[in-house]
C-alpha cells in the first residue's frame, strides 16, 4: 500500500506485487468503510466511499473484518498499522468529523 497526500507520496507497505492499481479520491469523496481479509498478513484490502465506489485491493484470503465509523457523519482520517518488512501485518482505522469550513 502506498498513499499519496496532495502531491506527495508516500512510503510502500507490504509486498510489491505486478499488479498495481491506483485511485484517485473524487472532490468531496470520503473513505466510509474498510474491510478486508487476514491471517498472518493482511491479504485484501476493500475500500468503499460516500460516492458509492468500491474498490478491492488483494486475495479474498483468511478471516473477515471490517471497520466503520461510530457515526454516519464520520470518515477515514488515516491509517496506522504493523509492517513485517514484507508484508502488512496488521492496520487500524481512525476516523474523524470532517473539519468545518470557517
Amino acid at each position: 500500500i502506498q498513499l499519496r497526500f496532495g502531491k506527495r507520496w508516500g512510503q510502500v507497505y507490504g509486498a510489491k506485487t505486478q499488479a498495481q492499481l491506483e485511485v484517485t479520491l473524487l472532490p468531496g469523496e470520503r473513505i466510509t468503510q474498510v474491510s478486508g481479509k487476514q491471517y498472518t498478513y493482511i491479504y485484501q484490502l476493500i475500500v468503499s466511499t460516500n460516492k458509492g465506489r468500491i474498490f478491492f485491493f488483494g486475495q479474498p484470503y483468511g478471516n473477515s473484518f471490517n471497520a466503520v465509523p461510530l457515526s454516519c457523519t464520520e470518515y477515514l482520517a488515516f491509517l496506522t498499522g504493523h509492517y513485517s518488512g514484507a508484508s502488512l501485518t496488521g492496520i487500524a482505522m481512525h476516523w474523524a468529523e470532517p473539519r468545518k469550513k470557517e
